[in-house]
């Protein structure tokens, strides 16, 4: 099996060697590491540079001429790798020395699986491990409450628990999540996990694989909870599927609402229909249950928050 890595750039010069030092340090060695630099301004170019002189074969680097945002700099970069499996890496992060190899493992364990995530630590800008909760934990905290998680639930109505920087995809099924959609308030990462767990594809595992990287600079950062008495009922209440608190409700019209509108965007139409239909269904559903669980401020958030997206609905019916 030959093993890619698609990191992307963009003024990551604080945090990058700590990044490809942990992947060079692999267990298991990595074939070859696409990197494509978002035409960055610090000096994250020449650092890019002088690890291609050590290794021109493995270290192969990219930069664009101008600024393309992180996720067409993503689509760049995972269709240039050649690997049967690519792993997604960001600039900042570390990747424990075992990563790969226990992801190879479990792909080669578990065939069906195409998407594969992790669980990992969290660290600040001075490597500190912070002791917070995570939404990697969810799959976890919902077994306490003897729920099982159903993925496409999950990234289609509550929330995305996928995160770039702990993803694996096999090459074979990449071609049916690209190219990726001008979407709505969807990133590569939460986009390829929708698609995966459509087709029931989709796993995040509990180990521990790596350390994401809480800083300034970063793009997206919202995803731990502070270990409080209440934190693990937080996460429950957001992606559980029996939940029926107004919060929780809402949620899922927006996010279904959401969803729905993105999925327009997806390119397999062969399988587009049926999921647009299912989702639609699941949109009037949530909206009932809202509307009977809390009569007055269900229908008031329905009719004014809801209102464009209910004039689609009606054209369609």
């Amino acid at each position: 099996m030959k093993l890619s890595v698609a990191l992307c750039t963009f003024n990551g010069e604080l945090y990058l060697r700590a990044q490809i030092d942990s992947i060079l340090k692999q267990s298991l060695s990595i074939d070859e590491i696409i990197i494509c630099d978002d035409n960055s301004s610090d000096g994250t170019w020449a650092i890019l540079q002088a690890y291609h002189i050590l290794d021109p074969v493995k270290i192969v680097i990219y930069k664009n001429k101008e600024n393309i945002g992180s996720i067409k700099n993503f689509q760049n970069a995972l269709s240039r790798c050649t690997g049967d499996l690519i792993f997604l890496c960001d600039q900042d992060d570390v990747w424990l020395n075992e990563k790969v190899e226990h992801y190879v493992n479990y792909f080669e364990d578990n065939s069906k699986i195409n998407v594969l995530c992790s669980n990992g630590y969290v660290i600040n800008e001075n490597n500190k491990t912070l002791e917070v909760l995570t939404i990697w934990d969810t799959p976890t905290i919902l077994q306490k409450s003897n729920e099982k998680i159903d993925y496409f639930h999950s990234i289609a109505y509550c929330g995305n628990i996928a995160t770039g920087a702990s993803m694996a995809i096999r090459k074979d099924f990449l071609q049916l999540c690209t190219p990726f959609p001008n979407a709505t308030n969807i990133h590569h990462d939460e986009w390829i996990a929708l698609i995966a767990s459509i087709y029931g594809v989709f796993k995040l595992i509990p180990e521990k694989l790596f350390f994401y990287r809480l800083h300034q600079g970063q793009q997206v950062g919202s995803i731990s909870y502070p270990i409080e008495a209440n934190s693990e009922k937080k996460i429950t209440s957001r992606f559980s599927k029996t939940d029926k608190s107004l919060s929780s409700l809402k949620r899922r019209v927006r996010k279904a609402r959401l969803t729905y509108k993105n999925l327009q965007l997806w390119t397999n139409k062969n399988d587009k229909s049926a999921i647009l239909d299912q989702i639609l269904n699941y949109y009037k559903m949530i909206n009932r249950e809202l509307i009977n669980h809390h009569p007055i401020l269900g229908r008031f958030f329905i009719i004014f928050g809801n209102n464009t997206f209910n004039k689609i609905i009606n054209k369609l019916n």
